[in-house]
């Protein structure tokens, strides 16, 4: 019995003595920071980033040297990411998203790195959004034009106009959208077009957000505008 005592006191200073020593690995703290921007604006004086649904749509998606499993980093709304969270070594980055990704644009970094780290993507499509508040009338007004990547066969089938109270706004988060459903023989008639719309009955008492998505077949991914708070 004394023996047996002797051997449950050993192995329960051994689990102790290894989960102590777990515990004093130092938590991951280093920072990988950047953005995926439009190839359309690379080297000018001021490189857009493609705005993007935030989070659960475009994302990083990042490999420790030779794993195949990836954790991800997910964009914000305006297309910028961060991670504060990250071991030291080497990495290779993928962006996956509304926008088109070649072997070529697959990024390797060593880290820790000061440097940000810069996609240039051509995105599916681009939408340029004008927005002006009637508060008489407590309306939204949109104005939008919605263009394809030359490089994108995919058919213009959805564009969906959003209104919110929060800066959060996408197809998952909004209070009010009007949606228009495309199919192949018109999509000449909304491409490279001013289109307009108006979303009515707003509450003047809190935030304006507003904004526009829209989609092609071949992906479930939204492109968007830029978000706009209304004064």
């Amino acid at each position: 019995m004394q023996l047996y005592k002797i051997l449950i006191l050993s192995f329960t200073l051994l689990v102790t003595a290894s989960c102590t020593s777990q515990d004093n690995y130092p938590a991951p703290s280093l920072t990988l920071e950047g953005g995926i921007y439009d190839l359309l604006t690379r080297g000018q004086e001021k490189e857009l980033l493609i705005p993007a649904e935030s989070p659960n749509e475009a994302r990083i998606r990042i490999y420790e040297k030779n794993s195949t499993q990836a954790e991800t980093i997910w964009c914000k709304g305006d297309g910028s990411f961060i991670n504060t969270k990250l071991f030291s070594g080497e990495y290779k980055l993928i962006p996956d998203g509304p926008f088109i990704v070649n072997q070529t644009d697959i990024v390797n970094v060593s880290i820790p790195t000061r440097e940000k780290i810069k996609f240039y993507l051509e995105p599916y499509l681009r939408i340029k959004l004008k927005g002006s508040l009637n508060k008489e009338a407590k309306e939204a007004k949109f104005t939008f034009n919605i263009s394809k990547s030359d490089a994108w066969n995919g058919i213009l089938n959805q564009y969906i106009v959003l209104y919110s109270t929060t800066e959060h706004v996408s197809i998952n988060s909004h209070i009010k959208s009007i949606s228009k459903i495309i199919t192949v023989d018109i999509e000449s008639e909304f491409l490279d077009k001013d289109l307009e719309a108006t979303i009515t009955d707003i509450d003047l008492t809190k935030p304006k957000f507003i904004r526009v998505g829209a989609k092609t077949e071949g992906t479930d991914y939204y492109n968007y505008s830029d978000v706009i708070e209304l004064k």
